[in-house]
């Protein structure tokens, strides 16, 4: 995925997510679900209305991040 720079990021560890709560977590201490459900909220069908852009990145960038994230774990 050369396309997406950040992936080969040596410092994707880095890469924040900050709860509806205000807690930063970062996104490879996400429970699975945890992501599945940030997932649904970034394309409005989750619980929360997330802004876009959301902590620094647009909402398209984070799908791309936990998608990628959830294909690495399986």
């Amino acid at each position: 995925m050369k396309e997406f720079k950040f992936f080969e990021d040596p410092d994707i560890e880095e890469i924040v997510w900050r709860t509806h709560r205000g807690t930063h977590v970062p996104i490879l201490w996400m429970t699975s679900r945890h992501i599945q459900n940030a997932l649904n909220c970034l394309k409005g069908e989750g619980e929360m209305e997330i802004p876009n852009p959301y902590f620094g990145r647009t909402k398209r960038e984070w799908i791309r991040i936990f998608e990628h994230e959830l294909i690495r774990r399986y």
